[in-house]
């Protein structure tokens, strides 16, 4: 599966293991809580656009393209 044709919680996950990060530092590393990325990984609850824009950023400069943000 693409990774544009994922579900935001799948693409979360997805990154997070690419880069071999535990939920926590996945979370500091874009400032959020340890609950929010699991709410995002297994309630499939969806970011606010601020922190939406941080987690793009941060797959950014780990090299990992997304293309355009709405096409996810």
């Amino acid at each position: 599966m693409n990774i544009r044709e994922m579900k935001f919680g799948d693409a979360v996950k997805f990154v997070r293991m690419k880069l071999g990060l535990s939920q926590t530092e996945l979370a500091n590393a874009i400032g959020v809580s340890l609950p929010t990325i699991s709410r995002w990984e297994n309630e499939g609850r969806e970011p606010q656009m601020k922190t939406l824009g941080r987690f793009y950023e941060f797959c950014r400069e780990k090299g990992i393209d997304f293309g355009e943000v709405d096409s996810i």
